[in-house]
C-alpha cells in the first residue's frame, strides 16, 4: 500500500560525510512538495553508499557512484 515509500529514511555516505533525510512530501494542510530526496554533497568526488530504512522496518544499502545525478532507488533492487 505504500507504492511511493513515504516515510523512508536516508543515509547518504560520501567524503567521510553523512547525510540523512525522510521522505516526506506532505508538508502543510493540502500542501505537497516534490517526493525526490536531494542531498547537497559540497566538493565530494564518489558517494560511498546509501542506506535506506524502509517504512515497513526493513534496511537496505545501495551502492554509490558519482554524485550530481537522479538515482531511483527501489526495494528490493539493489
Amino acid at each position: 500500500g505504500n507504492r511511493d515509500a513515504v516515510g523512508a529514511e536516508a543515509i547518504v555516505s560520501a567524503s567521510g560525510k553523512k547525510l540523512w533525510a525522510v521522505l516526506q512530501p506532505a508538508t502543510s494542510y493540502l500542501g505537497s512538495n516534490d517526493p525526490a530526496l536531494h542531498f547537497g554533497l559540497g566538493a565530494a568526488t564518489n558517494i560511498d553508499s546509501i542506506e535506506v530504512l524502509w517504512p515497513d522496518g526493513t534496511k537496505e544499502t545501495f551502492g554509490g557512484g558519482a554524485p550530481d545525478r537522479s538515482m531511483v532507488l527501489k526495494k528490493g533492487m539493489r
